[in-house]
């Protein structure tokens, strides 16, 4: 029993360090490497297990899950942060920026209309509020813009036909506009330069292809017995379609980064990325010069989807790391939608 035991911590532990790997790899290479890095969180939990159990059974065993843990130990910040709150900053050049992937509103767009109201009041008071300088919308649609734009008055919007991210501003908007990144009728970038004080920000509102496998997750999930015929074709279904949707991810983060390579402006991007921190594509946008507020501010997990699948960071606040320092990061862990919203605070360094 005990050899049969080290052959799956083994097993395991491979497979937490083909995990830190597929960063490095793009899915368009070699696509499997990519359900390694979604499946990081639980590779991580289980070699802790293991670990803690060799510690208590035979210790010289624990060696394989320990040397496996301290390799990816950089991985660690990216999945429960460990910064102190305690830092004060004066509000001078401060940015307070709000991300969520609102799902089409369908949290508040029900039939119960007392519901209804109690729910809206819930987001006006928990994330549509005056405290935000920008606010960066996903999944939006027409509805909930105009739901948006009632709750926030002052606010200048930025947002076009058939495209489903939004963004809302203090600010003044002095110019914005939407890019082309996959073959779908509805765009899912949108970008605007908003004039903060003296300065010019470019803020991107992101959404990067879904792995649209919701229903299937949940059936499995809840519904399924180990070994079911349906439930294996419902996992190899899960499996393909998130390495293909994976590399098409890597494809529109190009568009995207070519894009903000051309911006005369300080550059802040937030949205639903899709995609976990050990992705290629979370790789390429800190490779192009950005840091991950999270990683630089946030305490505790780091989940922002709400769904069926827990323990998963796809949501993020990026922000060129030459020109804004990350004040504080913020997970608000209230169901609104299937994604937990985002507050960043940047501090903008002048020129």
């Amino acid at each position: 029993m005990q050899k049969i035991l080290v052959y799956i911590n083994i097993i395991l532990a491979i497979s937490l360090l083909l995990s830190y790997l597929s960063s490095f790899i793009s899915p368009t290479q070699i696509g499997h490497l990519a359900l390694f890095g979604l499946f990081y969180p639980y590779l991580l939990i289980i070699n802790v297990f293991f670990f803690l159990f060799w510690l208590i059974t035979e210790w010289k065993y624990g060696a394989i899950s320990l040397l496996t843990i301290i390799l990816g130990f950089n991985h660690l910040s990216s999945f429960y942060g460990i910064n102190s709150r305690s830092v004060t900053e004066e509000p001078k050049d401060l940015i307070k920026v709000g991300s969520m992937n609102i799902n089409a509103g369908y949290f508040f767009r029900i039939n119960d209309q007392a519901l209804s109201e109690q729910r809206k009041d819930q987001l006006k008071t928990v994330f549509l509020n005056n405290s935000l300088d920008i606010i960066c919308l996903q999944e939006s649609n027409h509805v909930v813009n105009s739901f948006v734009a009632s709750s926030l008055e002052s606010y200048h919007q930025a947002s076009e036909d058939r495209t489903t991210t939004s963004i809302f501003s203090k600010y003044p908007i002095k110019d914005y506009g939407s890019l082309t990144i996959n073959e779908r009728k509805n765009k899912t970038c949108l970008w605007a330069d908003i004039i903060v004080g003296k300065e010019t920000v470019r803020v991107y509102s992101v959404h990067l292809y879904s792995n649209k496998l919701t229903k299937e997750t949940e059936a499995i999930i809840e519904d399924r017995s180990f070994g079911d015929e349906r439930m294996i074709d419902d996992l190899r279904y899960i499996l393909g379609s998130y390495i293909n949707s994976s590399r098409k991810r890597v494809k529109e983060m190009d568009i995207i980064l070519e894009h903000v390579r051309k911006s005369p402006f300080p550059v802040i991007m937030a949205g639903d990325f899709n995609d976990t921190p050990q992705s290629y594509s979370y790789r390429q946008i800190k490779n192009a010069g950005f840091c991950d507020a999270f990683q630089d501010s946030a305490d505790g997990l780091g989940t922002t989807y709400a769904g069926s699948l827990p323990l998963l960071r796809i949501d993020y606040c990026f922000a060129d790391k030459d020109r804004f320092k990350t004040i504080e990061h913020q997970i608000v862990k209230k169901r609104m939608s299937d994604h937990f919203p985002l507050i960043s605070v940047f501090k903008l360094s002048r020129q």
